[in-house]
């Protein structure tokens, strides 16, 4: 991901600027319906106007490192 940020992160919830997100609406679909299939994942909303991926999990199940990367794997198949 190129300029791919952290914004926050809490314990169970990361927000993420995903500039490929950023103007593509299939993009944000696709990132939601990815994410989403991952255990421990309870919702994903990303936003193509903003760029910005806000993902809530179980963090028992799930590490922020573990969705970050899916997230990453994610943005260089497409990229």
């Amino acid at each position: 991901m190129h300029g791919t940020e952290y914004w926050h992160i809490l314990d169970g919830r990361i927000r993420i600027k995903v500039p490929e997100v950023k103007g593509s609406h299939a993009m944000a679909g696709e990132m939601e319906s990815q994410v989403a299939e991952l255990n421990g994942v309870a919702h994903v909303k990303a936003n193509p106007l903003s760029g910005y991926v806000l993902v809530l999990f179980d963090s028992q199940v799930i590490s922020h490192y573990q969705v970050f990367a899916v997230i990453n794997d994610l943005t260089c198949l497409t990229g």
